[in-house]
């Protein structure tokens, strides 16, 4: 069952948590290009190039924002898939078929090149390479083209052009390197791109050329869904068409067409963050079996941290700071509540009147549970805890001037006067308060304050106490 996160958390009162859906955008395409330049080899970036940037950027920058959509970097996939052992058997099996088809055609027999092509190109297409090498499938597109104008079959000559364009619109093609009929046929089927985009035989609409390559494509992706689009020419006018596909149903769950004509790059930007948002709020997320799976989070992050003891009766007559670094873990165990381990390693500074004689260090660690509250990217927790923290032998301090340049066995400095901590051990109380932004990828940024309050030993008025820290840091979270 499927439902709307809008309505369900609005009207359900369990707030069931619906599932992340997975969102990725494939290259946006340019059809507009002029047919006289598709022989030019140095074409240069138009207008409309930078504009379709503008609004993948903007898509990117949409989806990363939004908390019930994750997006999935294609690249990333593409090279996880190529990987695979199945895909390099296959890929091998398509390059061979490859290679024989063009030497069928480079000694002229037709018939075998052309089979032997088509049999390479569907291999490729089952290996989804239209979309991982463009450039490469469609140079195939392009030979099939004219092994299929050689043997009199201008039809398949024309589809397998149209195929080709459709595929990488930006290929460049060796002027006067194919026979004038051949040349004209080039342009022709680029001419009806442009112009009858909506006519043609091939789907432009789709980036996978068929629903049922698509479908494959997302599966194996593992996308919910995938946004796609490009500029082409309808009566004269260039369009954007804004296309978002689902797993579910045989059509687009969103095909809308947008005017480019005397609109500003920020116009067409806003129409289609608008169209996005309709797809938005549409859109079902499924909820059954969710809620485990989607809170359920560990965090690791380390942090340079500074801190200064608020209370430190008898020892300096000033704070004195203390700097170290430390690592803290997070498991969300549920929607709001977290527990967490910290460890923190501490090395004291000198305080401005030099009572502190010695640098000495500390180790510190934090065992507790949390309050967390995501929002979007971010993510807000309080939490507390027992705080554990141990001291090395050398901490010394002294208001005696003379102590500060003569050691205690001189007779300058009375031992008397050397102030030492009476305990290395100490437990308390902490209060944390931290802020997380998910930056990309699972990695973000953590800023933390925390204070300590330490109860034992209990036989003694504690000499160094309430501890004050801030951390800054990097972490990473595993799903």
């Amino acid at each position: 069952m499927s439902t709307n996160p809008v309505r369900a958390l609005t009207f359900d009162t369990e707030r069931q948590t619906p599932k992340v859906k997975r969102v990725a955008i494939i290259g946006f395409k340019n059809f507009t290009r002029e047919t006289a330049t598709i022989f030019n080899q140095r074409r240069r970036p138009t207008k409309l190039d930078g504009l379709l940037e503008r609004i993948r950027r903007m898509l990117v920058h949409r989806l990363g924002s939004e908390g019930w959509l994750e997006l999935v970097d294609l690249q990333a996939k593409f090279k996880q898939y190529q990987r695979g052992q199945a895909y390099q058997e296959r890929l091998t099996d398509a390059e061979f078929l490859h290679r024989s088809g063009r030497n069928h055609f480079k000694s002229l027999r037709l018939k075998e090149a052309r089979d032997t092509l088509l049999k390479a190109q569907s291999k490729y297409l089952s290996l989804f390479a239209h979309v991982i090498h463009p450039r490469r499938f469609a140079e195939i597109a392009l030979t099939l083209a004219q092994v299929h104008h050689d043997l009199g079959e201008p039809d398949r000559a024309t589809e397998q052009l149209l195929t080709m364009f459709a595929v990488d619109p930006t290929i460049y093609i060796p002027g006067r390197y194919y026979e004038p009929a051949f040349e004209k046929r080039i342009r022709a089927a680029h001419r009806q791109l442009t112009e009858q985009s909506l006519m043609i035989q091939v789907p432009l609409q789709n980036p996978l050329i068929s629903r049922k390559l698509l479908n494959r494509f997302m599966n194996a992706m593992r996308l919910d869904a995938l946004v796609f689009g490009y500029l082409h020419r309808q009566n004269g006018a260039v369009q954007i068409r804004f296309l978002i596909y689902e797993r579910r149903g045989p059509a687009a769950a969103l095909d809308t067409n947008i005017s480019v004509e005397g609109e500003t790059p920020k116009k067409v930007e806003l129409m289609v963050d608008m169209a996005f948002s309709r797809w938005l709020t549409c859109t079902d997320f499924d909820f059954e079996g969710q809620r485990r799976q989607r809170f359920k989070r560990f965090y690791i992050d380390a942090t340079y941290a500074i801190s200064t003891y608020l209370q430190h009766a008898r020892l300096t007559r000033r704070l004195f700071p203390n700097m170290g670094f430390g690592v803290s873990f997070s498991y969300q165990i549920k929607e709001n509540l977290a527990i967490f381990a910290k460890f923190n390693l501490w090395s004291s500074l000198a305080d401005p009147k030099h009572d502190l004689l010695e640098n000495f260090k500390s180790i510190r660690g934090v065992f507790g549970v949390g309050v967390t509250w995501p929002l979007n990217r971010w993510r807000i927790y309080l939490a507390g805890g027992l705080d554990f923290m141990g001291y090395s032998e050398n901490f010394k301090t002294s208001t005696n001037p003379n102590c500060k340049f003569f050691p205690s066995t001189s007779g300058f400095c009375p031992a008397d006067d050397v102030n030492r901590l009476d305990t290395r051990f100490q437990l308390g109380v902490n209060v944390a308060f931290g802020v997380q932004f998910d930056m990309f990828r699972g990695v973000y940024v953590t800023l933390q304050g925390n204070y300590t309050f330490f109860f034992f030993p209990f036989n003694r008025e504690s000499q160094l106490n309430s501890p004050l820290s801030m951390e800054f840091g990097l972490g990473y979270r595993f799903r």
